[in-house]
């Protein structure tokens, strides 16, 4: 799969959070992460449900503190189609499997399609960024503890929004 270049405007909401001292990573299957660009360090990694990111986003948004905040909200939109891979016997097992996968991807597009657009209705700055082989998602406990210094628990969707924002 090639991945798809990023927009003029893609890139200039990235360049204007150079500035930006705390990145906000959002896994909208549940996962929060807050990265602090100067101690170079993870501040937070929960597990949360998606009306808890908004009260979180909208938290932030309301205490004028918005310009010192990257949302990164990872955003399955661009991933290709779940296929059901041709055999020469398909079993029911199989279909139940790729549909539930599916229902789980298509649930995940339209949460980050509304966080994105909550986003930008409260003046925050989101990036959608695209979930792809090696950037580091789906890290075990262990891994990613020693990969990050995180001494605290996690969840794998506080490990996914972790890295989405991790030494950004």
């Amino acid at each position: 799969m090639t991945a798809r270049r990023p927009s003029l405007q893609a890139i200039n909401k990235v360049l204007s959070l150079r500035g930006v001292p705390y990145l906000v990573g959002i896994d909208p299957a549940q996962g929060w992460a807050v990265y602090d660009r100067e101690a170079r360090a993870l501040v937070a990694v929960d597990t949360v449900n998606f009306w808890e990111i908004i009260q979180r986003m909208d938290h932030i948004a309301g205490q004028g503190v918005a310009v010192t905040h990257g949302f990164y909200i990872e955003t399955p939109q661009y991933n290709r189609p779940i296929w059901l891979r041709k055999k020469r016997k398909v079993q029911e097992s199989d279909v139940r499997k790729v549909l539930k996968i599916a229902q789980d991807v298509g649930r995940n597009k339209g949460k980050a399609e509304a966080l994105l657009e909550y986003g930008r209705m409260r003046g925050l700055v989101t990036v959608p960024i695209v979930p792809t082989p090696g950037t580091g998602s789906k890290l075990d406990a262990v891994t990613f503890n020693n990969l990050t210094g995180w001494e605290g628990s996690s969840s794998q969707h506080g490990r996914d929004a972790a890295m989405l924002v991790w030494r950004k």
